[in-house]
């Protein structure tokens, strides 16, 4: 292509922008709205008052509060040696918590070791032997 096909083609896009731009600003130019709303949005913008929503906070607060709940209950149990009702809060907790693995593995040091495998009994009842398996090989 020679320099002055490539002027016309410049050319003709800029006038085919010029011709778009302009016929948007007319269209939205008439409308009232269009200001109002443009303008709120950018007040929005300058005054900082754009907040982020976590729809599932509150969610997140409720299963802590159920977490601490059942783990005072089931340290409250041990302490009286209800072994069998402890046991049970415990693996209410597990379910309840985010990671649950490392949930276990925190508890595998810290409880008797006849609690931990009844622990572990009770979970394998409820979950099945692949949850036994992903228990055990992950402490």
């Amino acid at each position: 292509m020679s320099n002055f096909s490539i002027k016309i083609w410049i050319t003709i896009w800029g006038a085919i922008l010029a011709a778009v731009y302009f016929a948007f600003d007319h269209k939205y130019g008439k409308d009232k709205d269009f200001e109002k709303r443009n303008k709120s949005k950018t007040n929005i913008i300058d005054r900082n008052e754009v907040t982020v929503i976590y729809p599932y906070k509150k969610q997140a607060e409720e299963d802590y509060k159920i977490l601490l709940t059942e783990l005072q209950m089931a340290e409250t149990l041990m302490s009286m040696d209800d072994e069998e009702n402890a046991v049970k809060h415990f693996a209410n907790a597990i379910v309840i918590s985010s990671e649950p693995l490392m949930f276990v593995n925190s508890l595998k040091q810290t409880l008797p070791l006849s609690s931990f495998n009844k622990l572990i009994d009770v979970l394998s009842e409820t979950y099945g032997n692949d949850f036994r398996k992903q228990c055990l090989s992950s402490t």
